[in-house]
């Protein structure tokens, strides 16, 4: 007499055929990136800089990378910002615009020649709202965030355009950290502030009572401000101290509304 082939029981099979999708979720999601750690102090910064959210995720930064999508670059001039779309956004520090344009790689960008000499390039860019030869001021917007050009989805693209004299990549963040963030709020005498015109005077010259633009963290708009405070301690830095109130990128005031 034949035996009967031993059957697994259905809900044993069902068990065996769920157990290597299971496997494979694990697997998958082995290689899933973790969100970034809580962003440093200079990060922040220049988030802030740009009038984005200090907690918002650097998804590509600067650097060799894998080619996100077919065209991109595999080694990344600058970084990538992830930022809901038609976001405002500010410069790293006023200059004057030298390019407004749209491309097939960058979309549509902008770029901004500062005092130094240095060029930043900002792009994906869904609306551009100025002008080329337009002098900037630090806080001023200059167009909305999207997803033009080459992109994965909505982001920011910021990057430093390599000069004549100097021919190389360079970091955002370790570009804003050594010639934007001041983590101790002190600063040269030659330090610009930005006048209520649009001009710039050095901090030296600065002088209590004096009219400034000033960024106002609680409207995030730049407004007319009297210096009401300066303080220098040593001779050849200036301390200056603020609670509400931002002049240049990272340059604090402590400074009052006009009415």
């Amino acid at each position: 007499m034949q035996k009967k082939a031993n059957r697994i029981p259905k809900e044993k099979e069902n068990m065996l055929m769920v157990a290597p999708a299971l496997s494979m979720l694990v697997i998958l999601l082995s290689f899933i990136p973790l969100a970034s750690a809580q962003n440093d102090a200079a990060t922040q910064s220049l988030l802030e800089s740009l009038h984005i959210n200090k907690e918002a995720r650097i998804t590509s930064p600067f650097g060799p990378r894998e080619a996100p999508t077919p065209g991109a670059s595999t080694n990344h001039r600058g970084i990538d910002i992830a930022v809901a779309e038609g976001t405002s956004i500010t410069p790293l520090m006023g200059g004057i615009v030298s390019h407004v344009g749209e491309s097939n790689d960058y979309g549509k960008n902008i770029i901004i020649t500062h005092d130094d000499g240095t060029q930043t390039r900002y792009a994906h860019l869904s609306e551009i709202i100025v002008g080329k030869d337009q002098n900037i001021v630090n806080g001023q917007g200059i167009g909305r965030t999207g997803s033009t050009g080459i992109s994965t989805g909505q982001h920011l693209h910021i990057e430093i355009i390599p000069t004549a004299s100097n021919n190389v990549p360079t970091d955002p963040i370790s570009w804003y950290t050594t010639n934007v963030y001041q983590p101790s709020h002190c600063f040269l005498p030659t330090t610009p502030i930005t006048l209520p015109d649009g001009s710039t005077q050095q901090i030296q010259s600065i002088r209590s009572g004096d009219a400034i633009l000033s960024y106002e963290m609680d409207s995030g708009k730049m407004v007319r401000a009297r210096v009401r405070q300066l303080f220098s301690r040593l001779a050849n830095q200036y301390f200056i101290i603020n609670n509400d109130m931002k002049v240049t990128g990272e340059h604090w005031v402590y400074a009052k509304r006009e009415p």
